[in-house]
Formats: structure tokens, sequence, C-alpha cells
């Protein structure tokens, strides 16, 4: 999240088209940016698709470690499409700020 502008932003480094995260909303516990587990978190953007036909495409939360970013925990794709990635995670996730990875 870029605190400077109040907005997330996902990067790919490796590809051509430059994803954007606008909001996620929590649509079990209807509230926006908040994650936790077990509900289904609808992420808007632009240009979000993940295939899921494809093994090495999914998507997780990272938080700032030591070097970098670590992988937390790993979610499972309910639907995606280019602008909306609806996701739930089963794993508890920690108190505090993390990153959606896609």
């Amino acid at each position: 999240m870029n605190g400077l502008k109040d907005k997330l932003e996902a990067v790919n480094n490796l590809s051509t088209v430059h994803s954007r995260i606008f909001n996620v909303f929590d649509e079990t516990r209807n509230r926006f940016d908040v994650l936790a587990a077990g509900g289904i978190l609808s992420v808007s953007g632009y240009d979000i698709p993940v295939d899921t036909t494809k093994k090495d495409e999914s998507v997780w939360l990272e938080r700032r470690a030591y070097k970098g970013y670590v992988q937390v925990t790993k979610g499972w794709i309910v639907s995606s499409s280019p602008t909306i990635l609806e996701i739930v995670f089963d794993d508890p996730i920690a108190i505090g700020k993390h990153v959606i990875a896609l």
C-alpha cells in the first residue's frame, strides 16, 4: 500500500501489463481493506486476472521481513476477471499489514 497516496498498487516486473488494485472488500464481513480467513475477498482493480489453469499463477499474502517480503499464506481463487478477483484465505492471518501478491 502506498500510504502517501492511500492506494494499493500491484506490480509484476516480468509482465508487460501493469496491474492495479483499487480496493479489497470482505464480502462475508461487509468491510473494506480488512483481511480475514474464511471470507470471500473481492479485489477490484485493473488488469488483475489470474489464469487458474497455470500452476505458477496464484494469489498469496506477503509480509515485510528483514530482507524484503516473505510469503505468509496462499489463497484459493473463487473467480477471476480483468477487473474483479474473488479469493479466500483458509489459514489464519496474523494481525498487521500485508501485501496481496498476484
